[in-house]
């Protein structure tokens, strides 16, 4: 059976080069979808046959995701964002559900988090390690009921899991995580706005105090030490700047 692999990128050749080498081995064709990259994403994509490589401006995941499907001309769809580094035994797994049939309509995975440089246990609003959908059967899966921000597929009959891991290496430093956070808050306030969701003085001053206390105590993001405790703020100010965001938009729409 054929298989598409799509990969978003942006400004992406930290790990780019390295995930190419493995989904090479299973991929009848991989789409590099780009949003405005100004490193050298395109040149490493030119290196593989395989590849494809499209430009898309950048307005919400669920956009970007959908659009990326589109472009696959194979029912199944793996995709794997671009600090997502597969390891043999998940790359061979798929290679045997190639030969012998895709018996589910999605597919989840197990991913590892590497975050500041720390494998972790946590980082809002994910308790590590997860289990994202990252291969799926376009006749019947996509992101259309998905949110904007921390988008999830949707319309599968069945799932199946496989054998193997996807190691996720973000936020490289703090400058990064908290330019992530403001990236992220900035759509996450679209979405409680399309959602006409009423924000109140709990969202505001209480719901930020109880991911922070959510994420450090009761999901042991202690245990995870400095890099624990800077992810709970992390935690505390997304939420936070969120719903702020959000009601700055209200106010300017006039609502």
């Amino acid at each position: 059976m054929k298989l598409s692999i799509y990969i978003l990128t942006k400004n992406s050749e930290r790990y780019l080069l390295d995930i190419l080498l493995k989904v090479v081995q299973i991929a009848d064709e991989i789409i590099v979808l780009d949003s405005g990259s100004t490193d050298g994403t395109e040149n490493i994509t030119r290196q593989f046959p395989q590849c494809t490589f499209y430009n898309r401006l950048f307005d919400n995941f669920k956009n970007q995701r959908n659009f990326a499907i589109s472009l696959c001309a194979n029912d199944y769809i793996m995709f794997v964002d671009s600090d997502e580094l597969p390891d043999q035994k998940l790359i061979d797994s798929i290679f045997t559900l190639k030969l012998y049939g895709f018996e589910h309509d999605a597919y989840e995975m197990n991913r590892e988090w590497i975050v500041l440089g720390k494998r972790v246990r946590c980082i809002y609003p994910v308790k590590t390690p997860d289990s994202p959908i990252r291969l799926l059967n376009k006749k019947y899966v996509s992101f259309e009921n998905s949110s904007l921000v921390h988008e999830a597929p949707s319309g599968y009959r069945s799932i199946g899991k496989l054998s193997g891991n996807l190691w996720h290496h973000t936020f490289h430093t703090r400058e990064e995580l908290y330019a992530k956070l403001n990236f992220y808050t900035d759509i996450a306030a679209q979405d409680i706005i399309r959602q006409n969701k009423r924000i109140t003085w709990l969202d505001l001053k209480l719901k930020p105090v109880l991911v922070f206390c959510k994420w450090y105590i009761f999901n042991k993001g202690f245990m995870d030490g400095i890099v624990g405790l800077r992810l709970a703020f992390f935690g505390y100010k997304n939420v936070k700047a969120k719903y702020q965001k959000a009601r700055g938009l209200k106010f300017q729409s006039g609502h």
